[in-house]
């Protein structure tokens, strides 16, 4: 018989990507200026930015959003990797119904502009089959949004 490993945890991941008739750095440009996103995303009220030790590529980010998971105000800490226009979260503050959540968002060059892929990883508070998988078609169903009004900034600038 097997013994868990304290700490251990069983995380899920959702992968969303989206083609958008742009460059990649126009791209990435609209994943990293957050302080815009109340005018792109309806369900963004705020949001803002510090840079941890004056580091730009470092940031905290605080967002309140109103979406399926409720009215949330989160934070995530945010790695900036401009020269792989790739960004890494992890989750300081997350809706009640997560224990915890980290993940990427990646822009490359392809055929017809640039893909974005966001993937979140995420730990449910209620370990059941029944929560992990509502919350990973709730997950799916916010980004999709999300990179869909992102979508149509971008192709707009």
């Amino acid at each position: 018989m097997g013994r868990a490993t304290p700490g251990t945890a069983m995380e899920t991941s959702v992968k969303n990507e989206i083609v958008i008739k742009q460059s990649p750095d126009i791209v990435y440009r609209c994943c990293t200026q957050v302080e815009s996103w109340p005018q792109v995303f309806p369900t963004c009220l705020e949001v803002k930015q510090n840079a941890v030790n004056g580091n730009t590529r470092e940031v905290i980010m605080e967002m309140t959003v109103s979406n399926a998971f409720g009215t949330n105000t989160i934070r995530s800490h945010r790695h900036y990797e401009h020269e792989r226009q790739h960004i890494q979260f992890k989750m300081l503050t997350v809706p009640p119904q997560f224990a915890g959540m980290h993940g990427t968002w990646s822009v490359e060059p392809c055929e017809g502009g640039s893909r974005l892929v966001v993937i979140h990883t995420f730990e449910p508070a209620q370990p059941t089959a029944q929560a992990r998988e509502e919350l990973k078609r709730n997950v799916y169903v916010n980004t999709d949004q999300v990179l869909t009004h992102l979508k149509a900034w971008a192709e707009r600038n």
